[in-house]
């Protein structure tokens, strides 16, 4: 993988927004299974509360995340 090689996260993407006719700047979106979000939230200090299934299957889902104190 193109990402790996390079020292980046397997779903990391870049991503641009555009709206009748206007682009705005690349950003980078990272994708996680939610155990993965889980994992990354807890060693950067928070906590996931909640995982929001979107109806598409495990790749389809938002989380709700707080910071620990």
């Amino acid at each position: 993988m193109k990402n790996v090689r390079e020292g980046h996260p397997p779903g990391l993407i870049g991503l641009r927004l555009e709206y009748k006719g206007k682009k705005g700047s690349w950003f980078p979106l990272l994708l996680l299974s939610p155990d993965d979000a889980v994992r990354l939230c807890l060693s950067a200090g928070w906590e996931v509360v909640r995982v929001v299934p979107c109806g598409g299957g495990i790749e389809d889902y938002s989380f709700v995340a707080e910071r620990l104190d």
